[in-house]
Parts: structure tokens; C-alpha cells; sequence
């Protein structure tokens, strides 16, 4: 908006602070949306593993120990789903998941609780409405550099509060 009712001023900020631009680079092309579509070549898997080798050693960890729970945490305990989903989800993946046709303690207990056997790519319809344990859903928590991984579910722990702490209070006198 700014670009189009000040320009000069736009252009000013735009070569003062960086990645004031992005937005209007990358708004169109959806880079930040889950309608983010794979380079060619790649899966939701590839693609994820590929990521992780552009990162920072730290940053890949991080992300690569919070795969490794999200995946292990699908596995054991599993994920309340609603009834018309698991339909979907055993009729396009059958074998993918595990119905334990037991009901979830969570919100009003109306949902059957399923696991994963194995991570899939993306569940196509399904994906964007319900949180699964699939490749797409980690790949865009690299994406969209969401290092807590509060898509997949994760929260602050006390080690990065903790951590913030420690950083701002080495910097707070610059």
C-alpha cells in the first residue's frame, strides 16, 4: 500500500532496512502460504531434507530434534481426528494411518484418536483443513522459518526462554 501512495518514501525505506521489500516481491507467489507449491523434481520429503542442508548447523538441529518427536509423537499417541477425515484419510492412504477407535480426552471427546504408521508426502484435501504428521507440513515450518515449529504444535520450552533471556541480556547495552 505504502508503495503505490508514497513511492519516494517507499523507495527510502526499501534501501534503508532490509527485507522491507519482501512482502511485495514474494505477496503474489503465495511463498509463505500453504498453496506453496514444490520446485521440480523434489518431494514434500526431498525437499524437506534439502532444506535442512541450507541451514545453519544449529538451526537444522533444532528443526531436525523437533521432526524427530513431532514424527515419534504421531506414532505412539496419535492425533484426534474427525470421523469424515479418517474416511478420507483410510480410502487415500490406506495403511498410512492406524485407527485406535479410541476417543480423544481432549475438547469435548468427540473425535477418534488415529497414528501414523508412516509419514506421507501431503494428504491433498485434507492437508490444509486437519494437522497431520506429513513431509508438507515440516517442510513449511522450514519455510516459513518458524524455528518453535508452532505448526506442527510445539511451544516456547523453558530452554529457549531461557535462552532469549541469556541474548537479550548480552545485547541490552548496545
Amino acid at each position: 500500500m505504502f508503495r503505490v501512495i508514497e513511492p519516494e518514501t517507499w523507495a527510502r525505506v526499501v534501501n534503508r532496512v532490509s527485507g522491507a521489500n519482501f512482502g511485495n516481491i514474494y505477496a503474489g507467489k503465495k511463498i509463505m502460504s500453504s498453496k506453496y507449491t514444490l520446485p521440480k523434481g523434489h518431494t514434500w520429503k526431498s525437499f524437506c531434507k534439502f532444506l535442512l542442508t541450507t541451514l545453519p548447523e544449529e538451526t537444522a538441529n533444532n528443526y531436525r530434534r523437533k521432526f524427530i518427536k513431532f514424527i515419534k509423537y504421531w506414532a505412539r499417541t496419535g492425533c484426534p481426528v474427525r470421523d469424515d477425515f479418517i474416511k478420507e484419510i483410510e480410502s487415500t492412504a490406506p495403511g498410512a494411518y492406524e485407527n485406535t477407535h479410541r476417543f480423544s480426552r481432549r475438547g469435548n471427546g468427540d473425535k477418534e484418536v488415529i497414528r501414523a504408521r508412516k509419514v506421507l508426502d501431503e494428504m491433498p484435501g485434507i492437508d490444509n483443513k486437519q494437522d497431520l504428521c506429513t513431509w508438507k507440513r515440516m517442510a513449511m515450518c522450514i519455510i516459513k522459518n518458524d524455528y518453535i515449529c508452532k505448526g506442527l504444535c510445539f511451544s516456547i520450552t523453558k530452554d529457549l526462554t531461557l535462552r532469549q533471556k541469556a541474548i537479550v541480556e548480552k545485547y541490552k547495552n548496545i
